[in-house]
């Protein structure tokens, strides 16, 4: 299962990595991880969070388009959409 950070435009490997597994970090060369490895999940859980921290928590341009799109009364909300969303929020929960 890879997640995929839009915000990044990268898909990032779930943990623990599969033992073999090659793990493509974005700037870094391709590396085969051994999943019993700890201080390798632990490298990777450092990259993780520097990648994270680096991103923005709120996009502010799109805030800035929504609320203008709001404001003038020209906002749409597709409903399939939102309820599709909804779904797979809901199906990502234990």
């Amino acid at each position: 299962m890879d997640v995929y950070l839009h915000t990044l435009g990268t898909k990032i490997p779930a943990l623990p990595a599969k033992k073999g597994q090659v793990l493509d970090l974005p700037g870094k060369p391709p590396t085969t991880v051994d999943a019993n490895d700890s201080a390798s999940t632990s490298l990777r859980m450092n990259e993780l969070k520097k990648m994270l921290a680096a991103t923005p928590s709120v996009d502010e341009e799109r805030v800035a388009r929504v609320t203008n799109c709001i404001q003038g009364g020209h906002y749409e909300i597709n409903p399939q959409k939102a309820a599709e969303k909804i779904i797979e929020l809901e199906l990502l929960l234990p």
